[in-house]
């Protein structure tokens, strides 16, 4: 019985052992087949930071002839990168995506002397698009940390992907990439896979990871100097409107018997309410009060006596806010977390364009506190930027944080006014009184 037994459970064992070695014998068999599987599908991914690693000026200025030769640069660049280090691959397929601000970026390149217009930029990219099958220059819009967020996804999903065999990663200048970087260097298997390229030298926070990763430069392709924000701007002023000869009124005051004029006489606010074109929700603020009130009423628009309506502008004609640097930021805190509407407590009751909006309108508002959400308001990048020319704008029209000498602030890209709104010189060299 107990030799019964025994022999039992040596066949088993034996067959135990033999499925190991089948198993063992078809993982051989196909590890070759899966590797030229992988190989047969193989891509190298070139991911490019296009807000901050930016192409020079010898190719963007060249509109689409500069996007073609920049598209023919990063293939033999990329080609030189894979022949040294994964010899082993035959012709892999060479995959590129540059994800920037394309407003912001084309803002900065005026600016910054690059280029003359935005359309040179648009040029460029079509130029760039159009060369390879699988390169592609996206825009990723205006939303604060959209460009870094889309790059940093698509960095780990590549790495992680078996078909592609090296990511050449070119980010920004900046820190805001150390996080994600952290994390590869924190998995051994996909380290080798990650090539960092260098154009604007890295900050701190980058340049102490730069040494444990493979790193590269194409100094023929990609700026080694932030462009500057500083640069003269000699542009011509917006074309001005064509405005009627306005007659000079002796007296502001009207009284109740006074009739409505079916065509009232032109004034500043009914003439600017007319300029084509602004977007619907900057109507409101374009017209200003009184045309509002007039439009509403039927009556004509009494100019109330006070603080003459100014634009200042320095010496490139750019807008400069007039802000209070007395008003502590507690203050300000306090302010911005009552939520009230700017247009509302800061233009007038009949201001607000929207019937639901979620902002406050009951609140007992102070001088002092007026002041502070003034303030506030200007957080609030303008939409005509530093070429507004409504004297009533409420909105910002440089960062709240602007430094003459600096071309951002401590928020970097993540900024609202990033791209355009720094390193402006407040200086005021012309006050125009309206």
């Amino acid at each position: 019985m107990a030799h019964s037994v025994t022999a039992q459970w040596d066949l088993i064992y034996q067959l135990e052992s033999t499925q190991e070695q089948l198993r063992k014998a078809r993982l051989e068999q196909q590890t070759p087949n899966r590797l030229d599987y992988e190989d047969r599908n193989a891509f190298v991914m070139v991911l490019i930071d296009g807000d901050g690693t930016i192409f020079n000026k010898e190719l963007v200025s060249k509109g689409e002839a500069g996007g073609k030769e920049a598209a023919s640069r990063l293939v033999l660049a990329a080609s030189d990168l894979i022949t040294q280090r994964l010899a082993h691959l035959q012709s892999p397929k060479l995959v590129l995506r540059i994800y920037a601000d394309l407003v912001a970026l084309s803002g900065l390149l005026v600016r910054s002397q690059i280029i003359e217009s935005a359309s040179t930029l648009d040029d460029f990219i079509r130029g760039f698009n159009s060369s390879e099958a699988f390169f592609d220059f996206v825009d990723t819009g205006n939303r604060p940390g959209a460009t870094a967020d889309k790059v940093s996804q698509l960095l780990k999903l590549n790495l992680y992907d078996c078909h592609c065999h090296q990511v050449i990663f070119a980010p920004s200048h900046s820190g805001e990439y150390g996080a994600v970087l952290q994390e590869v260097l924190a998995d051994s298997q996909v380290v080798s896979h990650l090539t960092l390229v260098e154009s604007v030298p890295f900050e701190k926070e980058l340049e102490h990871l730069q040494s444990q990763f493979h790193s590269a430069r194409f100094d023929s392709i990609f700026c080694k100097t932030s462009p500057s924000a500083l640069a003269a701007i000699a542009r011509p002023k917006p074309a001005a409107a064509v405005l009627p000869v306005l007659t000079r009124v002796e007296s502001n005051k009207t009284t109740a018997n006074s009739s409505a004029s079916s065509t009232p006489a032109p004034n500043w606010a009914t003439i600017t309410a007319a300029v084509p074109p602004a977007p619907p929700g900057l109507k409101a603020l374009a017209s200003g009060s009184a045309a509002s009130s007039a439009s509403k009423t039927g009556s004509k628009v009494v100019t109330k006596p006070g603080k003459p309506r100014t634009i200042l502008t320095n010496r490139f004609g750019q807008r400069i806010d007039d802000t209070d640097s007395t008003i502590p930021n507690y203050e300000i805190q306090r302010v911005k977390k009552l939520k009230l509407c700017n247009l509302y407590y800061l233009q007038g009751k009949d201001m607000c364009p929207s019937s639901s909006c979620t902002h406050r309108h009951d609140y007992p508002i102070s001088n002092s506190e007026r002041r502070t959400l003034r303030e506030v308001a200007r957080m609030t990048p303008c939409y005509f930027r530093t070429e507004c020319e409504n004297p009533d704008c409420i909105y910002g029209h440089q960062c709240p944080q602007n430094k003459p000498n600096e071309t951002d602030c401590y928020f970097k890209e993540d900024c609202r006014y990033h791209g355009w709104g720094h390193g402006i010189d407040t200086r005021v060299v012309k006050t125009t009184k309206i």
